[in-house]
């Protein structure tokens, strides 16, 4: 099964859920496990990529264009109740916390690197 089919599937079985790693033991961990991924997911050709952000902060679009890049029937009521889901205060909310702002300042070059802007 290719990677967008089971990223398809998850969306239309409703359950968004978080999973936990034995891989993650702390903060840097968590950030690597992440960054691996994304090195990962940028080998492929046909991938779309979503910031948090943007996705915070138009959700409505971005999932429009998530559902259109699975081939998936866009269904506004499913649109909008993902929509609802998303709590636009989280967008940076790091920010809020000096220890991440810190780490943050530890990692942004490699974030740079990543091709992800910075604040």
């Amino acid at each position: 099964m290719s990677f967008k089919n089971y990223i398809k599937i998850f969306l239309l079985s409703g359950k968004i859920t978080a999973y936990r790693s034995i891989k993650v033991r702390n903060l840097y961990d968590s950030y690597l496990l992440w960054s691996s991924y994304v090195r990962r997911a940028f080998e492929y050709n046909n991938i779309m990529h979503v910031k948090y952000e943007e996705l915070l902060d138009n959700p409505n679009k971005i999932l429009n264009s998530l559902f259109e890049y699975l081939d998936i029937e866009i269904n506004e009521n499913m649109i909008s109740d993902y929509s609802s889901r998303f709590n636009k205060d989280r967008k940076y909310a790091f920010l809020k916390d000096d220890k991440l702002c810190s780490f943050y300042e530890d990692i942004i070059n490699q974030l740079l690197n990543m091709c992800y802007f910075t604040l």
